[in-house]
């Protein structure tokens, strides 16, 4: 069994909590996240998953999030992840990116930074990392160049960026993860 590996939205006043625990737990009050574990795509808010489903999990997968009109709207490799729920939230908040690797080995990414969709092609330009940059604050994970973390030591934690965005604001992230199973 693998252990959640996420992405998602985490206040901005939340932060001492992101120590501890990972996107979407009740402990990051106003966070949520999506995430991959065992095959399923799960939307997870206060510790409460309000949507399972199946998606493809192969090595390397792109979890897509676009933050917009105080909404936030998640894909998994191109495959819209969504309930009635997540089309109800509204997140009226400053925000930064989170990014929760807990098992050993697992790897994320950052592809893609933007206020309009990525292209079908992105282009071969280098990671602007003035646009989004994840902070490295942690001993559990290791981040390079402020867009790769690795789970360097299994345990709950979530890595944020460096910059905020403001719920008038439209985001778009890319995050391609691998080894969602962690060295095992």
């Amino acid at each position: 069994m693998g252990e959640l590996l996420s992405i998602g939205l985490v206040p901005h006043d939340q932060l001492s909590r992101a120590l501890d625990f990972t996107v979407g737990e009740k402990e990051i009050p106003g966070s949520i996240g999506c995430g991959i574990k065992d095959g399923k795509a799960i939307l997870i808010a206060d510790d409460e998953p309000f949507f399972i489903g199946s998606c493809d999990t192969s090595d390397p997968t792109d979890i897509h999030m676009h933050f917009h009109d105080r909404r936030v709207e998640f894909r998994i490799n191109n495959v819209q992840v969504n309930s009635a729920e997540l089309k109800e939230k509204r997140f009226n908040s400053r925000y930064r990116l989170g990014v929760s690797v807990i098992s050993e080995g697992q790897v994320a990414e950052i592809t893609f930074v933007g206020r309009q969709p990525p292209p079908s092609a992105p282009p071969n330009t280098p990671f602007d990392g003035s646009v989004l940059t994840l902070h490295d604050n942690y001993r559990s994970t290791d981040v390079s160049n402020g867009k790769t973390v690795t789970c360097v030591l299994s345990t709950k934690s979530c890595n944020y960026s460096k910059q905020v965005f403001g719920p008038d604001e439209s985001v778009f992230v890319t995050v391609r993860v691998w080894k969602l199973m962690g060295d095992s």
